[in-house]
């Protein structure tokens, strides 16, 4: 019986060993076929831990897709002359917005570490493009509805989140948009936008005068009707302030310094990236957003301000800067600037756990519980809502949304709040 036992437990040894080595011989002949067959684009990682190795070989497969990619992006954007910042720099970071179809994993175990080997045949990663292409179509269709609605703010967003999109594929892609005669969809999405923002239009009610600000009603229109959504930034004197059209309503622009002309003209930068919490619902876009950021859209309209006390000629007030500088873009990172962009302090404090969850952020009650070599910030909780975060560079702090600056933290905002410390890795 024990010698039965013995020659069954040996067959089962032996029979166990020889799956295992015709799994691995077969596994050497699909890396071997995979490197040398052009029908394949691979991948390879090696690490110590499963998880990294396999991070490693997706990301390596993404790069060789994504330098063609942005490579043919940045050829284009010479081509057009337009006023993008070109990026020479690819960054290392895998295309979530890859949705690649049939994607394999060949896994080894050599001294002590995996290697991951991530391939997928051509014939699939067309069909990936294919998958890519229709979400860029289906994008632009909702901004064309936005934009007949009078959503331009919604519009906007959505050509430039198209335009996000069309990074994620290689091959041409003709959307037909109506007066753009382009038929590649990355220049035409970058003429649309010109576009829409050339469409507009705004006119402003007679500013009022107080104790050391003016202040006036703005409405905004597109073709001549008034626009149902927006937003905008501006220099008030001090920094960079924000507006916003809701409804088809009036928005409202304040000045913290006197022009000393009875006409006024102030350049209103446009928003289209919405980098805030929609783009966080939308991983891929957020995630193609922190990638190519750095190609800036210069858009903006000038409006007309009317101060009926200034006289038609100058007066003798000190002169004003000539001309005034134009709003700055947000420099905070898209995590940042999801969180202040929201409003409810219990959305609030779920996307800070999500954060914080996914080691994007740490948080603490006290500043020196956080970890070295962070961006500091502050969250500033009121009962139902997040009253302010704030950024400290170490000597003052700044307020995310406005910009606006104070010494102390607790002035940002007059009533009981709850205090959150918030600390970002540094790039």
């Amino acid at each position: 019986m024990k010698f039965l036992c013995l020659y069954s437990f040996m067959l089962l040894y032996f029979l166990t060993c020889s799956l295992l080595y015709a799994s691995d011989v077969q596994d050497a002949m699909k890396e071997r076929e995979v490197k040398q067959s052009a029908q394949y684009r691979y991948g390879e990682g090696i690490n110590s831990n499963p998880a990294k190795a396999e991070e490693v070989a997706m990301r390596d497969l993404c790069q060789k897709i994504s330098v063609a990619i942005t490579a043919t992006s940045d050829r284009k954007v010479v081509e057009m002359g337009s006023e993008f910042r070109d990026s020479t720099v690819i960054e290392t970071q895998t295309y979530s917005a890859l949705n690649l179809q049939n994607l394999s994993k060949l896994r080894f175990t050599e001294k002590g570490k995996t290697r991951i080997i991530a391939y997928i045949d051509t014939a699939s990663l067309s069909k990936s493009f294919e998958t890519a292409k229709q979400k860029v179509r289906d994008m632009v269709s909702l901004a064309l509805q936005a934009e007949s609605e009078g959503r331009i703010g919604d519009a906007l967003r959505g050509y430039y989140w198209s335009y996000l999109l069309t990074h994620t594929y290689l091959g041409e892609l003709d959307l037909e948009l109506e007066g753009i005669n382009i038929t590649d969809a990355q220049l035409a999405l970058t003429e649309k936008l010109d576009q829409v923002v050339k469409g507009l239009s705004t006119k402003a009610e007679v500013c009022s005068h107080t104790a050391g600000s003016v202040e006036a009603p703005v409405q905004f229109f597109y073709q001549g009707k008034p626009v149902k959504n927006l937003d905008f930034s501006y220099y008030c004197g001090e920094m960079t302030d924000y507006g916003s059209v809701s409804d088809g309503g009036k928005a409202y622009i304040t000045l913290y310094f006197e022009p000393s002309k009875r006409r006024h003209k102030l350049p209103l930068g446009i928003e289209y990236t919405y980098a805030g919490i929609e783009m966080r619902r939308h991983p891929e876009i957020e995630n193609l957003y922190c990638i190519f950021k750095d190609k800036v859209f210069e858009l903006f309209v000038d409006i007309e301000l009317y101060m009926p006390w200034n006289s038609e000629e100058d007066t003798p007030k000190p002169p004003e800067p000539e001309p005034l500088p134009k709003p700055d873009l947000r420099n905070w990172s898209v995590t940042i600037q999801v969180l202040a962009d929201i409003k409810e302090r219990s959305e609030f404090e779920d996307a800070l756990t999500d954060y914080h969850q996914a080691r994007r952020l740490s948080i603490a009650t006290d500043v020196n519980q956080l970890p070295g070599n962070n961006s500091i910030y502050v969250a500033l909780l009121a009962e139902k809502n997040l009253a302010a975060l704030l950024h400290y560079d170490g000597s003052k702090y700044i307020d995310v949304r406005t910009c606006r600056e104070y010494e102390d933290y607790m002035d940002a905002f007059k009533g009981e709040v709850m205090v959150i410390w918030i600390g970002e890795p540094k790039e």
